[in-house]
């Protein structure tokens, strides 16, 4: 398990292109924090808010199986909609309160 500081979204892209950089492997990929809704209807982050298309490859998400209801970031590049059931890293948000400031820290798993 490696722990890298998250200071804003433009990092947290930083931090997960180098994560995947050191994966082994071709295509490694890690879940991130976003869900399908219970209607179907979108992909939103656990703590609020639509995943932007921008995020996403072409044609996804397109859930194909018709269980495809967690996300992915690929080490080839954007984001895919995948099965929750599909053994795979993650990353993870926690708040830690350091002594002059809130922290944010992810965890690769």
């Amino acid at each position: 398990m490696e722990f890298y500081n998250l200071r804003g979204l433009t990092s947290y892209y930083e931090i997960v292109f180098t994560i995947k950089g050191r994966r082994e492997g071709d295509n490694q990929s890690v879940y991130v924090g976003a869900h399908r809704t219970l209607d179907d209807s979108r992909l939103d982050w656990i703590n609020g808010g639509t995943v932007d298309e921008s995020f996403w490859q072409p044609g996804e998400p397109n859930n194909e199986s018709g269980d495809e209801n967690c996300v992915e970031v690929q080490s080839t590049g954007p984001f895919n909609d995948k099965s929750c059931f599909t053994l795979s890293g993650y990353i993870c948000q926690i708040l830690t309160k350091l002594p002059q400031a809130q922290e944010r820290v992810i965890v690769l798993a």
